[in-house]
């Protein structure tokens, strides 16, 4: 009958296509554990501290608002 062998052939290719998806969750798992070992986040550096002018910033932002024409 055909559709004996039509069915058997669905269900092995259905069984392939399930072992193939196991087999990539384990290797992308497997893969996740490994590349951080090889390859390590570089370490953050603090940024550069600036000498704090607020004076100059706050008369920066006073002239700009009174310059602004309503």
């Amino acid at each position: 009958m055909l559709w004996v062998s039509a069915l058997q052939l669905t269900i092995a290719g259905m069984s392939v296509v399930f072992v193939f998806l196991i087999v990539l969750v384990y290797a992308i798992n497997l893969l996740g554990l490994i590349v951080p070992q090889l390859f390590p986040e570089p370490a953050a550096v603090p940024p550069p501290e600036e000498a704090e002018d607020t004076g100059s910033l706050i008369a920066a932002i006073v002239t700009a608002l009174t310059s602004v024409k309503h």
